[in-house]
């Protein structure tokens, strides 16, 4: 049996609630994209080879 990796989208990913929905997944071991005009700009989230 294989297991496929699940990928989620997250709108407003910077900070607040967008940035704790992105950590909820990747503690999860999901794959996430979080978009926002400043999320490279972000202090809450941190690099990780399951955030692009």
């Amino acid at each position: 049996m294989t297991s496929k990796q699940k990928t989620v989208i997250v709108t407003g990913a910077s900070q607040g609630i967008g940035a704790g929905v992105v950590q909820a997944f990747l503690a999860r071991g999901y794959n996430v994209v979080g978009t926002s005009r400043s999320a490279t700009k972000s202090k809450e989230l941190s690099a990780s080879d399951h955030l692009a």
